[in-house]
């Protein structure tokens, strides 16, 4: 059985860049790290103390989590120096995704937030889906394509970039399970 970090703090997410590196984050600003497919895990410092809900590792050596408050941070070292990047909302973020190059992110949040960055996070513009919901988690495929899941059942897509948002609406005649 894998050891893991001792703390007295929630843990909101995980993830791997490859089967070896990977890391944790929660309250407080928590970042845990792990080089050995989480037989062990190293504390690594945000550098600052709002709550991280998400992480997406894009390689071994960088990373990106948002939070409460509109945090945003990043590391491009392995998590030896994390930095905060100014973020144009306030909004509390709770998911991150970046294309497999690093190159396109969104990040989503509460209240209908969406920030896009097309240049590797340098810079952020933020948008919205028209909805109105909170968002909870995204996906984004490629420099034009993108998935959202929110509040009441919200699924959208986009394939220009995030300038319009497709809402798929849930049916429960159509997809009701057979038998049920």
């Amino acid at each position: 059985m894998a050891a893991s970090p001792y703390t007295d703090c929630a843990l909101w997410a995980v993830d791997f860049a490859d089967d070896r590196t990977g890391w944790a984050v929660g309250t407080g600003g928590t970042v845990f790290a792990t080089r050995d497919s989480g037989v062990t895990w190293e504390t690594q410092d945000s550098g600052g103390t709002d709550d991280l809900i998400d992480i997406h590792a894009v390689d071994p050596a960088t990373a990106w989590a948002v939070g409460h408050r509109g945090t945003v941070v990043h590391t491009r070292d392995g998590g030896r120096t994390w930095e905060r990047r100014e973020s144009p909302t306030r909004q509390n973020f709770t998911a991150v995704h970046f294309t497999p190059d690093g190159r396109t992110g969104r990040v989503v949040g509460r209240s209908d937030t969406v920030m896009t960055s097309h240049d590797g996070g340098t810079t952020w513009q933020v948008g919205t889906t028209g909805t109105g919901m909170s968002l909870w988690n995204v996906r984004t495929l490629s420099e034009l394509e993108s998935w959202i899941v929110g509040d009441e059942g919200t699924v959208l897509s986009t394939s220009d970039g995030g300038a319009t948002w497709d809402q798929h609406l849930y049916s429960p005649e159509k997809d009701a399970i057979p038998g049920r």
